[in-house]
Order: C-alpha cells, then sequence, then structure tokens
C-alpha cells in the first residue's frame, strides 16, 4: 500500500518576501516534513505531490528564501530515500512568463537536482495511477487531450493546477470522468470527483476561522483522502464582541491575526480585554452598526450597499470598491 502525500500553493516569498511570515510558513512546512518521515516508516511507498505554486513571486525569488527552500527540499530528499518519491508541479505563479512560449522559465527549475524529486513544470507525467498535468499543459486542450487518450478514468487521478470551478468546456469535456486533485484556489473544498487541497498556510483574513494544511491518500478514491490542518503557521481569527470575553478559549497562537467585531459604543465596556489581545496578537477593528432590524411590514428601503459597507473588514474596503468601479464601467 502507498501513501500519497498532497501539499497545496505554500506561495514561499509571499508578503515581499517578508521574513516573519517566511519562519512562520517553514515551521507549517516542517509539520509537512515530519509526517512524510512517518509515512516512509510506516508505508512500503510514500509519493509526495505539491500540486503547484511553490514560490509566490513570479518575476524573482529572494536569494534568502530560495535557499531556505532547498534546505526543506534537501531534507525531504534525504528523508525519502530510494523507494519514495516527490514531485512538484508548476503552478501559474511559478512561471516566469504570461503566456505560453518555448523559452518559458519556472521559479521551480532554479532549485538544485534531487535524487528523489522531480519538477513536472514542462511535460505532463505519468507515474502509475498518477497523472501529473502543470499549468500549461492543462490549459491547452490539445496537450491534455493527447496526454490523457487511453488513460482509464477510473483507474487514474488527475494532480494538477487550475481553477475547477470555472473551467473552459473544452477543458472539462476532455477530463469529464476523472478524479482530480488540484491547487490554485486557497480555500480547500470538494466538488463532486475534484478535490481542491487549498493554501497548505493561512495568507489572509479570508482564511480566518478556518483550517489550513495537506492531505494524504492510500488508495485510488478521493472518498478516503484526510486532511491534516497545520498549527504552527501565522492564523487569523474573526472575534465578535459576544466573543471577546473567552478569547483565551480559543486555540489562537503569538503573532496571528485578529480581527474584532465590534459595536463602537462597546469598546471602552471591552477596553482591557482587547489590549491584552493587542499585546499578544496583530489586532485590527471593524465596526459594526449600533442597532438595526428588518421589519417585513416596514416599507422603509433598506440601504444594503451601505449596511454592508459599514460592516466590512477594514483590509478588504479597497478590494471593494475596487470591484464596484469595475462593476461599474462593465454595464
Amino acid at each position: 500500500m502507498q501513501n500519497i502525500i498532497v501539499i497545496g500553493d505554500t506561495h514561499f516569498g509571499m508578503k515581499n518576501n517578508n521574513m516573519t511570515w517566511c519562519n512562520h510558513q517553514m515551521s507549517g512546512f516542517d509539520e509537512i516534513i515530519e509526517y512524510i518521515k512517518v509515512s516512509v516508516k510506516i508505508y512500503p511507498s510514500t509519493t509526495v505531490i505539491h500540486v503547484g505554486d511553490l514560490f509566490e513571486s513570479r518575476s524573482s525569488i529572494n536569494h534568502i528564501i530560495y535557499k531556505r527552500v532547498a534546505e526543506k527540499l534537501e531534507r525531504i530528499d534525504s528523508i525519502l530515500g530510494r523507494d519514495n518519491k516527490m514531485f512538484i508541479i508548476g503552478g501559474n505563479h511559478d512561471y516566469y512568463y504570461p503566456n505560453e512560449t518555448k523559452n518559458n522559465f519556472t521559479g521551480i527549475q532554479m532549485l538544485p537536482k534531487y535524487n528523489n524529486i522531480r519538477y513536472i513544470v514542462g511535460e505532463s507525467y505519468a507515474e502509475s495511477d498518477m497523472l501529473m498535468i502543470p499549468w500549461f499543459e492543462f490549459h491547452n486542450p490539445e496537450k491534455l487531450s493527447a496526454f490523457l487518450k487511453g488513460k482509464d478514468p477510473d483507474k487514474h487521478i488527475i494532480f494538477t493546477h487550475t481553477d475547477p470551478i470555472h473551467i473552459d468546456d473544452s477543458l472539462a469535456d476532455i477530463i469529464k470522468g476523472y478524479q482530480m486533485i488540484t491547487g490554485h484556489i486557497h480555500t480547500p473544498g470538494r466538488y463532486n470527483r475534484i478535490l481542491i487541497a487549498g493554501a497548505s498556510f493561512p495568507i489572509n483574513f479570508t482564511d480566518a476561522n478556518s483550517e489550513r494544511g495537506f492531505w494524504s491518500l492510500n488508495s485510488n478514491s478521493l472518498d478516503d483522502i484526510i486532511f491534516h490542518p497545520i498549527h504552527s503557521s501565522i492564523h487569523f481569527h474573526n472575534i465578535s464582541e459576544h466573543d471577546i470575553i473567552d478569547w483565551r478559549d480559543k486555540d489562537m497562537h503569538e503573532d496571528d491575526y485578529v480581527n474584532i467585531l465590534i459595536k463602537p459604543s462597546n469598546i471602552e465596556y471591552y477596553k482591557d480585554e482587547i489590549k491584552a489581545m493587542n499585546d499578544m496578537f496583530q489586532v485590527s477593528i471593524s465596526y459594526i452598526p449600533e442597532s438595526y432590524s428588518i421589519d417585513e411590514s416596514y416599507n422603509e428601503s433598506i440601504d444594503i450597499d451601505a449596511l454592508f459597507e459599514k460592516t466590512l473588514p477594514e483590509n478588504l474596503t479597497d478590494i471593494y470598491e475596487r470591484m464596484k468601479d469595475d462593476i461599474s464601467e462593465s454595464q
């Protein structure tokens, strides 16, 4: 029996190569490495698959982050030994050019060559029942169709990097019937025979109050896949004023990011608890309306947009305004 370990978008070098973020990501990556070490001891065969976007930048790689990623991969390579393998599939962030060209280069190709780690960045590759398809190969209908020709959807699983929710119809017809594990979308999810691995580490407040981690599978059915949460990286938390008193009971760690949703009139009442949180975490405050209600018998119209804007976290305000402008221009 083999064990397949799936790692999602790691985006090493994110936040403009911020070293604090890098340290937390490396701590999370160490959790994955420890699991790989256990898997190699338990299973006759272990395969590790990174489904794309190993690095964040599409133009360059910070030399310190490059060195740290290379050291982690060297450690994985030594743990795997002769009977186990790791594959790193090229995602859109790994390519240095926005369009497919013959000379397209990836950040992954800058890494050293290891004995048991293979980079899947140019051509698709099949290993037993695992079909590994990089970003540009998957989005090329001719190449995708040629690669999958003759392969039984009931016996193979596709590992790739794409947006399976908005996939082009021509591509959807080609992969119809296959089970697929993909990266690209950062929030984990399951859609029939497609699993979105999600980002291995939290990135912003859209990840608040939800777990990030990696997956393992020791059969050819996604029904048996297991999620492994990562605990040591930075996490994000949205806390309502009703939960402020009990915030110490939550699984929160130093340097986590906390957004408090609170009415302005209650700031004074909770000031001591907010100060205690601020001493430990990166704290922001989003104010909510003092009171409002919706009465079906009341005919006065409610400005939903204005209400939404008042409750929107500060870190999302600029994004929301740009989206409104884009919609307005398209109408």
